[in-house]
């Protein structure tokens, strides 16, 4: 009948047709059926999915059902931001909206994702340190080049469940931290004009300056700025006007420590960072 739902069907096509590693359909009481997608995260109710569906009919024997016309996909936990399928649905074209709308869910899942990320990041700066990947390895796809980039944060190590969504959504935030300097994209135009310039670049390019102990952090609206150890406080590249700017700020956090000691333009950043190299007290 037009708008019949088989669940299992579904869950089907949404592991070996689109490659989510997490589905699940459980009897949530009264014998109703619901169909998550994503790992389960504990959490003050017991746990929770990323995405629930449902409800449907659970059956012990046979294939849990439910009718297109009374269906709803969404964020589990949130009964406000669900959506359905027309009345009409076939499996198909269900498991197309549970899998659009588990790619959504996941961008604002930071909980599930930056683990991942933050695991692949760390591999790449490695494999730049010891001369594996070039300094300046400009986007996720250049990866390839050089490596199996597929295997980086250990998302497709033996034991771990493959689940394409979460690997494309870490590889997503992967690709932006290597254009920009943030994981979260650019969002305002002094971040625009900051990534042009290339501060982003700025982590490739202190890798050939091993000496240099640093570390690149994000700012407000997903700028960048690099910051570098010193026994008397800390040293600061940032973008600001036209210029590349190095500031120095005696403490341990720059963001608290008032005016800076030192504060020099640059023209390039080839040039704030040259500056680094020679002045830093731990360059060589």
């Amino acid at each position: 009948m037009t708008g019949d739902l088989n669940l299992d069907h579904i869950a089907d096509l949404l592991t070996s047709t689109h490659g989510i590693g997490h589905v699940t359909i459980l009897m949530t009481g009264g014998g109703v059926a619901t169909l998550y997608v994503g790992p389960f995260v504990d959490d003050p109710d017991g746990g929770r999915s990323v995405i629930a569906a449902g409800p449907g009919t659970y059956r012990t024997e046979g294939p849990s059902t439910a009718h297109a016309s009374d269906f709803y996909v969404g964020p589990d936990g949130d009964d406000e931001t669900f959506v359905s399928p027309s009345p009409d649905a076939t499996d198909e074209d269900v498991a197309l909206l549970i899998l659009t709308e588990y790619a959504k869910a996941l961008a604002a899942r930071d909980d599930l994702i930056d683990p991942w990320v933050n695991a692949t990041i760390a591999e790449i700066s490695d494999l730049i340190g010891d001369g594996t990947l070039p300094p300046d390895v400009a986007d996720y796809s250049s990866l390839h080049d050089h490596i199996d980039a597929n295997t980086l944060g250990g998302m497709c190590a033996d034991g771990v469940v493959l689940d394409l969504g979460i690997v494309r959504e870490v590889q997503d935030r992967v690709d932006r931290y290597l254009k920009t300097g943030s994981t979260h994209g650019i969002e305002t135009p002094e971040d625009r004009r900051l990534a042009a310039n290339g501060l982003a670049g700025a982590r490739g390019k202190l890798a050939a300056h091993p000496a240099l102990e640093w570390d690149v952090e994000e700012i407000g609206g997903g700028g960048v700025v690099v910051m570098i150890d010193q026994p008397d406080g800390v040293r600061v590249l940032s973008w600001e006007g036209d210029a590349f700017v190095v500031g120095t700020y005696p403490g341990a956090t720059w963001w608290e420590t008032g005016e800076p000691t030192e504060w020099e333009e640059f023209p390039t950043l080839d040039a704030a960072i040259a500056h680094l190299a020679t002045s830093t007290t731990s360059a060589a």
